[in-house]
């Protein structure tokens, strides 16, 4: 007996990339619906090309020149700076090069 719900784990969406803004993005859902979908942060960053990309919250350790444990995100210009000094738990976060 149907009873009206779906399984949404198995609605197949395809995203509609030309659609995509800073904080935004669209699907195209089964039987010609759509969705757009806000965030509250930006998830996408504009390429040279003119598009826009995912933003990769991915995090690259290294040290910076004072042996600081250091942490970039892979496409995000932020910088995260653990264990400097005496204070195990200091960050800094650099925002475009300030």
């Amino acid at each position: 007996m149907k009873t009206g719900k779906h399984d949404e784990a198995n609605i197949k969406a395809t995203e509609i990339t030309d659609l995509r803004t800073p904080c935004g993005k669209a699907f195209r859902l089964p039987l010609g619906t759509s969705q757009y979908i806000v965030y509250a942060a930006d998830i996408h960053y504009l390429a040279s090309d003119g598009t826009y990309h995912e933003i990769d919250n991915n995090l690259i350790a290294g040290k910076d020149g004072s042996g600081c444990s250091v942490y970039q995100v892979t496409e995000n210009p932020a910088m995260y700076c653990c264990g400097a000094g005496n204070a195990p738990y200091v960050m800094s976060v650099q925002c475009h090069g300030r």
